[in-house]
């Protein structure tokens, strides 16, 4: 390894490449290889000059402009044991939170993980400090902006008024028909018009790559296995995992073949998968029994977790990518969720490796989405309609105004937070963050539908899989020229 330039290590704890030492003079002693002659020179050296050694490193600091000696009181000082609101807060500096009209309540005295004493700046009043009980800033529809300057607060997007719905979606076209007993669907997130769908009952795999116009089958080395669950590899689409009966396959070259990827899936019946969006090298699958089952390496082995003390099987999972596409700029760890068949919701902070009860409790959960607009607000599919949580689970309330069916598929508009939902008797379409609810009418729309994905290169489109065989493909519209050049669409 090239050590880093040492900007910053007086306050870059831990230390070393694998983050195994809690002090400089610990990762100083373990250095090896062509550090070891420096490291028996440095234990070799009389206690004063290590100590001196050790002050100089720790005098290199990076400062963050609120960690800056300010006079910040106006006084001419720089106090050392500057108070706010009672509390010592250490150094006075430049922290524009102690200029609040409510100034934050710190933490306070921690104890770091070596045993050192320490002071947090946590706020600990986080909505009183920064106002977000004031008339001027409540927010009642959670999208950023205050509910004065927001004509239409009922709706889960900024708009300067409360426009008007946008048509329905129309039947463009039957693009594929077949005898079996269930779909999954899947949309390659790079490719545009490449999708993916499974069914039951010897379909196996069937791939299109013209948005659904034709299909194709793909099945070498995956036979005519009842297909549960469809995961493309957002990293690598040409990467796609598959649910089955058998456990779990999987594709390298976007379906030319496929291979059994069995190792430590101690149950093989599959019924959920998904890919970690910030780490597509791991997967994730649930099974019977409440296992999950987690790969690191793409699939090439598992390692098993169990999701509730009494969980009969996992139905549908969601792998949480967090508030930003740039992971070291997210201050929200990502989550995995689990729906199960009785046991309502379950989430992961850990990355599937304990669980805890999400709401829901005692409830079979058919499907999980998220809004991609408004990251913190999940969906749930349930047998008397649809849930909706604004805060990742921590509270759920049912869309009165929606289905009163069981909802077995879901998919959530990125461009308007449009919720599609699947039920036993078709599609329905709420409109305003699923707020206003119409049911949709074409060719066949009236049977089961089991499996929906919004093509992420172009919202517009909409595939829909139905029991019994079967996918639609629908185009917001009613411009029969728009819907033909809308499958070939590019950002």
């Amino acid at each position: 390894f090239r050590t880093a330039p040492l900007w910053g290590v007086g306050t870059s704890a831990p230390y070393g490449h694998d983050g195994a030492s809690l002090t400089l003079d610990a990762v100083i002693r373990r250095h090896g290889g062509e550090a070891r002659e420096s490291t028996e020179r440095y234990r070799r050296a009389p206690g004063g000059d290590r100590q001196a050694l050790l002050a100089f490193l720790n005098s290199l600091v990076l400062y963050q402009s609120d960690r800056l000696p300010t006079d910040l009181d106006g006084d001419g000082r720089i106090a050392e044991r500057f108070m706010v609101a009672g509390r010592n807060t250490g150094e006075e500096r430049f922290n524009p939170e102690w200029l609040f009209r409510t100034p934050c309540e710190i933490e306070g005295p921690i104890r770091a993980p070596d045993g050192s004493a320490g002071t947090s700046s946590a706020c600990l009043n986080v909505q009183s400090a920064y106002g977000q009980g004031l008339a001027s800033l409540r927010d009642a529809d959670d999208d950023g902006f205050p509910d004065v300057v927001d004509r239409c607060p009922d709706v889960a997007d900024f708009r300067t008024g409360c426009a008007a719905s946008p048509p329905s979606p129309v039947v463009v076209a039957t693009t594929v028909s077949w005898g079996g007993g269930g779909l999954a669907l899947a949309v390659d997130p790079q490719r545009p018009g490449t999708v993916y769908v499974g069914g039951t009952d010897g379909l196996g795999v069937r791939q299109s790559r013209d948005a659904g116009r034709t299909w194709q089958p793909i099945n070498s080395g995956l036979g005519s296995l009842h297909v549960t669950s469809l995961a493309v590899d957002p990293a690598d689409p040409s990467t796609v995992y598959a649910g089955t009966a058998r456990g779990v396959f999987r594709t390298r070259d976007g379906g030319g073949t496929w291979s059994g990827q069995f190792a430590g899936l101690q149950d093989p019946r599959i019924f959920a998968l998904a890919v970690d969006p910030r780490s597509p090298a791991t997967v994730y699958a649930g099974g019977f029994g409440g296992r999950m089952y987690r790969s690191t390496d793409r699939g090439d082995s598992w390692s098993e977790t169990r999701v509730g003390p009494s969980v009969y099987r996992i139905t549908a999972l969601l792998a949480d990518s967090g508030e930003s596409s740039v992971p070291a700029l997210d201050n929200q760890p990502p989550a995995l969720y689990a729906g199960t068949s009785g046991g309502g919701v379950f989430r992961s902070g850990d990355g599937g490796r304990t669980w805890s009860p999400a709401g829901l409790a005692g409830m079979t959960i058919y499907t999980l989405a998220r809004d991609p607009r408004i990251p913190a607000t999940l969906y749930a599919g349930a047998a008397d309609g649809v849930y909706r949580s604004p805060d990742r689970g921590g509270r759920w309330s049912r869309l009165d105004q929606g289905p009163t069916l069981p909802v077995l598929a879901l998919a959530i508009d990125p461009s308007d937070s449009s919720v599609y939902a699947g039920t036993q008797e078709g599609l329905v379409v709420g409109r305003d963050a699923g707020r206003r609810w119409s049911a949709e009418s074409g060719s066949d729309l009236g049977r089961a539908i089991v499996s929906l994905a919004v093509d992420p290169w172009n919202p517009s489109i909409v595939y829909a899989a139905q029991f019994g065989g079967g996918v639609l493909h629908k185009v917001l519209g009613n411009d029969e020229q728009a819907a033909q050049k809308a499958p070939d669409a590019r950002p």
